[in-house]
């Protein structure tokens, strides 16, 4: 196996004379293999089981249409609009190369592989840090619940804030097990995850402040480098004036990343708890009286049970996304009274390991659409519970076994529960009985429910007629996955045309200036009822502020026919 292999799976016990008379290369490499078994396991199981169900045409394949206009040698930023720098769609590009009429599940197992190795490499993270070796089954167990809670019942589709996570964590675990000299690659790697999303632009510079490497030229070099080569592609392309009016188009970062925190009671009360437990943990666990020590083993097997009991009984309710607020706040309760207690070395890194789990949740929660840390939770389980297990000795590490062993097994169950019952803005598994694939290019293996299923079809129909006709046509609002492995290219410079992708008058006189230029060769396709209620209803879509190009398009364009869920406007 290679030296990278053993970097990126293995969990060895920290670099000190002492392990490396422990650690024959043999165990390191198990270690390695261990890792590769449970990514690869973890992740097909996953995509076999779940990846067929359900197909929403709102924003999945959201990012494989834009990694198409990669493909099709679009320029960023001045061929379409993206609101995001464009490493997300790249990265993506495979699926959409090679995916042929299986591209959208092939990209949903591409979303499987990278959780996997997320939660795998957060259970490394702490545990390089904490010098605390796991056995085999509390490593496991522990991924395992780290990988199904933070999967939960997100709609597994090729998207940015996991592309993002998934440069974070790898960054992060190159960083702590890298000499201070090799860190840059890890930085590096941490730096491109702002090239995901803007959020993730702070986790760099945070990380190499908290690794006490920022004396570090060559590390600064190495985070500040993605930003100067997109910069350079923007400049050579004479996209920079519109990747800025693009970039900056959202401002509300600090209500959604500092508010949503800061006002919400649960994190607070969250947080006060965090304390105490890690006072009752790690402040009795060193006193010499014995039933403090007791008290302190109960607590570190309390905190390896009950917010992991917690968190997968909210699977199957649906109530995760809200639940990772509390969970965050624990840990961060924890980090807290570390940072207050009286410090040691093995104290800073135990800091230093639940701070880089915060942030990568924390960076992943700013998020328009989904402004949740859950999506990063796999750090904060990871640390709560290698914390835990370092405190519990001798015979109570088997309790500690035990109970993720039975946490792992039912946070299992709660997710095939979760997976089922609470797919994308479909209904549950036993009414998605229709084959995407006949109705929906690059949709095959996928199944949907009838509405879905009749939408798509209707909208095949009218595509037909107008093509038939000599037309070139337009899709609005949703049906972004559409022009994945549609057999045209898309007219307008977005593929989802919302308000929230076009949050000024600058973006939305773009796409309207692409309508009037194409005039009298265009038809657009407007739906009737808004795509992410049909499977549930079907809400007309009106002309409310949902998509200010609709709005657009029935005012000065003219209505010349209907099908049963779109309007024809030339």
């Amino acid at each position: 196996m290679s030296g990278a292999a053993r970097t990126l799976f293995a969990l060895p016990t920290p670099i000190s004379g002492m392990a490396r008379r422990f650690l024959s290369f043999r165990h390191v490499s198990s270690e390695a293999w261990s890792g590769i078994l449970f990514v690869v396991v973890v992740s097909i199981t996953a995509h076999l089981f779940f990846s067929w169900m359900g197909f929403n045409p709102t924003d999945d394949g959201f990012s494989l249409a834009y990694a198409r206009r990669l493909l099709e040698g679009q320029t960023p930023h001045a061929d379409f609009i993206t609101l995001r720098p464009v490493l997300s769609p790249l990265m993506h590009m495979p699926e959409v190369m090679l995916g042929g009429d299986y591209a959208i599940w092939i990209g949903r197992l591409s979303v499987w592989i990278q959780l996997a190795c997320i939660a795998w490499w957060w259970v490394a993270i702490p545990s390089i840090l904490m010098r605390q070796k796991l056995p085999v089954l509390a490593r496991v167990g522990i991924g395992v619940i780290a990988f199904c809670i933070s999967a939960h019942s997100f709609p597994i589709m090729p998207w940015h804030t996991i592309d993002g996570l998934f440069l974070v964590s790898l960054g992060t675990l190159l960083c702590v097990r890298s000499s201070p000299k090799k860190r840059w690659l890890g930085y590096f790697i941490l730096a491109l995850a702002y090239l995901t999303k803007q959020s993730f632009l702070l986790v760099a510079p945070l990380v190499i402040f908290l690794m006490n490497d920022f004396r570090s030229f060559r590390c600064w070099a190495a985070i500040l480098l993605p930003a100067f080569l997109y910069g350079a592609l923007l400049m050579a392309t004479g996209a920079l004036a519109d990747s800025y009016a693009q970039l900056a188009a959202h401002t509300n970062a600090y209500e959604i990343g500092v508010l949503s925190y800061t006002s919400n009671r649960s994190v607070l009360h969250a947080v006060i708890v965090g304390a105490v437990a890690g006072w009752l943990v790690v402040g009795y666990s060193q006193h010499p009286i014995r039933w403090r020590q007791a008290v302190a083993k109960t607590g570190a097997l309390i905190m390896a049970a009950v917010p992991f009991y917690e968190m997968a009984s909210a699977l199957s309710t649906g109530s995760t996304p809200e639940l990772a607020f509390i969970l965050w706040g624990f840990a961060a309760g924890i980090c807290g009274y570390l940072v207050m207690a009286d410090q040691d070395d093995a104290h800073r890194q135990i800091i230093i390991g639940f701070c880089f789990a915060l942030i990568a949740s924390w960076s992943a929660s700013i998020s328009l659409g989904y402004a949740t840390p859950i999506l990063g939770a796999a750090g904060l389980i990871a640390a709560i519970a290698i914390l835990a297990y370092r405190f519990c000795a001798g015979a109570w590490r088997v309790s500690f076994n035990v109970i993720i062993a039975v946490c792992a097994l039912f946070t299992v169950q709660q997710f095939f529960i979760a997976r089922e019952q609470y797919i994308y803005r479909q209904p549950s598994v036993q009414y998605l009985t229709k084959e995407l694939g006949e109705v929906f290019p690059g949709g095959k293996g996928i199944r949907t429910d009838e509405k879905t299923y009749a939408l798509l079809g209707d909208l095949q129909g009218a595509i037909h007629r107008e093509k038939g006709m000599g037309k070139i046509y337009a899709i609005l609002p949703d049906l972004a996955g559409y022009w994945v492995k549609a057999p045209e290219t898309n007219p307008l410079p977005i593929d989802w045309a919302l308000s929230t992708e076009l949050p000024n008058e600058l973006l939305t006189n773009k796409v309207i200036d692409s309508l009037n230029a194409k005039r009298g060769s265009i038809v657009v396709l407007i739906q009737k009822v808004r795509a992410d209620t049909i499977a549930l209803g079907g809400a007309l879509l009106g002309d409310s502020g949902y998509s200010p190009p609709v709005t657009y398009v029935k005012k000065n364009f003219t209505r010349t026919g209907d099908t049963r869920f779109f309007e024809i406007y030339e």
